[in-house]
């Protein structure tokens, strides 16, 4: 199988949607060959706003045109959301008129990204792109309920929705203890921080009148400046240790369709670390965080700044909370769990490529 990746392990999509999955999809005899579109240097340069270099984007695209002429070799391709972003699906179009069967994984709602474009002419050439790619595809998996929808509705062959999963063993429980300030917690990158800035105010608000600090990771000051914030780097290495310094973890987001499409990683990732969630009542996070039991979900500012202080007060309930949100994690987001429906979806894509060929 070859895997068409559109980053590499420094993008979490990629690593925790595909890459991760490799080692153990090998082990049930599915042989990987991974590729990325992007590099990690241009993830790199995005996340600190250097100027995009579109010859090193040119020379990325050819590279993957270069992959795609030996697709035959395959007995599947797995594609993470589209070939070549921002152009039609002429790529896809063209495996699916050859026999070659592909997946595609969908984890964000990147038809929006076209169908809802502020310009109308990519609105009209390329509104109904994501839809084509799904409806040529031999099955989707779908990160939640909204993505799968959407492709059931274009017309996919074979949906499933199988939710952005972690390995548990790489998550340190954190030791929720009196002997420092309360932490809240927030994991991200300077894509998504403007969701922090939702609750922003509140935040200061909380610092300056609670015995508490708040510990953000993946971002920088310049990126969203909050006073007494404490900003740490990401890496893979470190990132479960870092997420163990939290005692409450924060997933805000506003209700939008891109949000709806959304898999609740940050969500998943402190439950796996035991620490209790605070997380906005909007897309899959209801899915995944059961209010009262594994943290809780909020729909306004005011209740954001209650639930934020029920449990700064009890350390009883954040302990709880955790052991129920790590125990959640194990039984319905641990890779290990999900690996053997997903090689079954992908062996299943794979064993349709003669009557494809047919076709």
């Amino acid at each position: 199988m070859l895997a068409l990746s559109k980053y590499g392990r420094r993008a979490a999509s990629s690593r925790h949607r595909l890459l991760d999955y490799i080692p153990l999809l090998e082990k049930k005899g599915i042989l990987v060959t991974p590729t990325q579109l992007l590099s990690d240097d241009y993830v790199d340069g995005l996340y600190a706003g250097r100027k995009t270099n579109y010859a090193d984007i040119m020379q990325s695209f050819l590279l993957r045109m270069a992959q795609l002429w030996s697709a035959n070799r395959f007995d599947l391709l797995w594609i993470e959301g589209e070939l070549f972003p921002r152009l039609p699906a002429l790529a896809e179009r063209t495996l699916s008129l050859f026999g070659c069967p592909y997946v595609v994984d969908l984890d964000d709602a990147i038809f929006h990204t076209y169908d809802r474009h502020p310009r109308a002419f990519v609105r009209r050439f390329l509104g109904n792109k994501i839809d084509v790619v799904l409806a040529h595809a031999t099955a989707v998996t779908a990160g939640n309920e909204y993505l799968a929808e959407r492709a059931r509705r274009v017309g996919a062959n074979h949906v499933a929705v199988v939710p952005t999963t972690v390995d548990l063993e790489a998550y340190t429980p954190a030791d929720s203890h009196a002997g420092h300030p309360l932490t809240f917690g927030w994991i991200g990158s300077p894509a998504t921080d403007h969701y922090l800035k939702t609750i922003a105010d509140q935040l200061e608000q909380l610092l300056s009148t609670l015995p508490a600090r708040l510990h953000l990771i993946g971002i920088s000051p310049g990126n969203t400046a909050l006073a007494g914030a404490d900003y740490r780097p990401w890496s893979e290495a470190t990132e479960g240790a870092e997420l163990a310094k939290c005692d409450v973890g924060l997933a805000p987001l506003f209700d939008g369709p891109w949000e709806r499409g959304k898999c609740a990683l940050k969500a998943i990732q402190y439950m796996a670390t035991g620490i209790p969630v605070l997380a906005a009542n909007v897309g899959a996070l209801p899915s995944v965080v059961e209010h009262g039991e594994q943290g809780f979900l909020y729909g306004n500012s005011d209740e954001f700044t209650a639930f934020a202080r029920q449990l700064a007060a009890d350390r009883d309930l954040r302990l709880r909370m955790g052991s129920a949100g790590r125990k959640r994690v194990a039984d319905c987001y641990a890779i290990q769990g999900w690996a053997d429906t997903l090689a079954d979806i992908l062996s299943g894509a794979a064993r349709a490529r003669p009557a494809l060929r047919k076709r």
